[in-house]
């Protein structure tokens, strides 16, 4: 997932490296409208990534706990526990 994060860095940066001579070049708006919505749209991905990172950090924790409970509660096997019954 942190790949995806560099990936989306690198190409946001290429953009800008190829954008900024043409708003530079041009009279007309359209190349900074442009690169100001080709900027939100990486943000949002890397935003919707982040989250989905802390996310699955979350899950894992209540999996892992989840794992620990059923450990502790059947450990000494099904049939010594008084409320398997």
């Amino acid at each position: 997932m942190f790949n995806f994060l560099k990936a989306l860095t690198i190409a946001l940066g290429a953009a800008l490296l190829f954008a900024i001579p043409a708003i530079a070049q041009s009279s007309s708006p359209a190349p900074a409208l442009d690169l100001a919505m080709r900027v939100k749209i990486v943000y949002a991905e890397y935003h919707q990534a982040n989250i989905a990172i802390q996310q699955l950090g979350t899950l894992t924790g209540v999996v892992s706990r989840l794992g620990q409970f059923a450990l502790f509660r059947y450990g000494q096997g099904l049939g010594t526990q008084l409320g398997s019954v």
